[in-house]
């Protein structure tokens, strides 16, 4: 997640929004580990996995974009380096001008 935070602050000047979402356990836990990963974005705690279940999330971490109209414009399972050329430039196309 280190990556994400890189790139939401290299678009903090653009209409780029990173929510994050902890599976489980409690708001303590959630908090500690953004804090411990240096995340300054929001974090959703989905206590049930209703939200989870809802988006079809199976395996973590699962990302996705979502484009101006509000649908999905990009999904992803696993790992992604958020930090490199060819991401922030998938990012970089949904953003307006």
């Amino acid at each position: 997640m280190p990556s994400i935070e890189r790139l939401r602050v290299a678009l903090a000047r653009r209409a780029f929004v990173v929510l994050a979402v902890q599976m489980g356990g409690s708001a303590r836990t959630a908090r500690d580990a953004a804090e411990d990963l240096g995340l300054r974005f929001p974090l959703l705690l989905d206590r049930d996995s209703r939200a989870t279940a809802a988006w079809g999330i199976k395996t973590v971490p699962t990302s996705f974009l979502i484009g101006p109209d509000g649908a999905v414009a990009f999904s992803h399972v696993g790992e992604l380096d958020w930090s490199s050329i060819e991401e922030r430039r998938r990012v970089e196309r949904l953003l307006p001008h």
